[in-house]
């Protein structure tokens, strides 16, 4: 049986200059240690025409885990206590998102005061401003 959607993403049809905020793009960044809500968070907002994700793809662990006691609570199950799907019908759990730029951290570089996945997204922003006032 198909899994029925948690919650639907919903975008007001405004236009600047009256939803400035809306009208910018949306750096989204990911790593591989991004799970949970903030994975579920990575799935709505994908969805959004303006919003671009960058970084590792995520953890995979999306779903609310639950436990039970078994035998005499001596052995324990954890189990997924839902099912997470994305509005195109992907499966996120033990997979992962995968971001729209897909670069791997650079650990050294981030030892030195660099942070590359940032860096790219400022990068990604810069150029999209630029190519905007191009065509004016």
């Amino acid at each position: 049986a198909a899994a029925a959607p948690v919650a639907d993403v919903y975008v007001d049809a405004c236009e600047p200059p009256h939803c400035y905020a809306r009208a910018k793009r949306v750096m989204v960044l990911t790593s591989r240690n991004t799970f949970g809500a903030a994975e579920r968070l990575v799935l709505a907002l994908r969805e959004l025409p303006r919003v671009t994700v960058v970084g590792e793809r995520t953890s995979g662990h999306v779903a609310t885990v639950r436990d039970a006691r078994l035998v005499r609570k001596s052995w324990f199950v954890e189990f997924a206590a839902d099912d997470v799907v994305a509005v195109g019908g992907e499966r996120a759990e033990a997979r992962g998102v995968r971001p729209d730029i897909e670069l791997a951290q650079d650990f050294n570089a981030l030892r030195a005061g660099t942070d590359n996945v940032l860096e790219r997204a400022l990068d990604e922003l810069l150029l999209a401003t630029t190519l905007q006032l191009a065509a004016l």
